[in-house]
């Protein structure tokens, strides 16, 4: 006896099937694998260029406050907005003081980003001081620059002794010579 087979009843398989959505999820979790750490390391560089350039215009403004204001100028770690004075401690703000130690005031204060580190190199006192001419004051060492780092990477602003503000493209290397 033969049988006759309905086929206006017969639909073609709809969804996907197990292994097909395990090869797609695979491919999204590799390419997940793949991005994110490169994302992250990204995200981190862009901060520590943020924080340079912050660095670097705290530089340049407080040698232009010394020539300006024709008087000595310091940039400097401080704990506050409405700080009087430099303190020694690391601190996530910078402060711009001209005039003379015992009369001091507070120009400008620059924000540097928590999660990058901030140290004063070649100086003593956690400060860089410029004269009324725009000069750096003169150090026992030779090299006076910031170095910004995060967790893996690491700049430099340079100071020259005639007060000019560098970035410097190769770590550790002089560009004022």
């Amino acid at each position: 006896m033969l049988t006759h087979r309905n086929t206006k009843n017969f639909s073609p398989q709809q969804g996907f099937n197990l292994l097909e959505l395990l090869v797609v999820l695979g491919l999204i979790a590799l390419t997940l694998g793949v991005l994110v750490p490169s994302g992250q390391a990204m995200l981190e560089k862009s901060r520590l260029v943020s924080a340079t350039n912050a660095a670097y215009s705290a530089l340049l403004y407080t040698r232009n406050d010394a020539t300006r204001l024709k008087t000595d100028a310091r940039l400097c770690f401080i704990t506050s907005k409405t700080a009087k004075q430099c303190t020694q401690d690391a601190s996530d703000l910078l402060g711009t003081f001209t005039g003379s130690d015992t009369d001091q005031k507070l120009e400008q204060h620059h924000e540097i980003s928590e999660q990058i580190s901030l140290v004063f190199k070649g100086v003593e006192g956690n400060k860089i001081e410029f004269e009324s001419r725009g000069n750096r004051k003169p150090s026992d060492d030779k090299d006076v620059y910031l170095e910004i780092s995060t967790e893996k990477f690491k700049r430099q602003v340079e100071v020259c002794f005639n007060g000019r503000v560098r970035i410097r493209e190769t770590l550790d290397k002089s560009e004022c010579r």
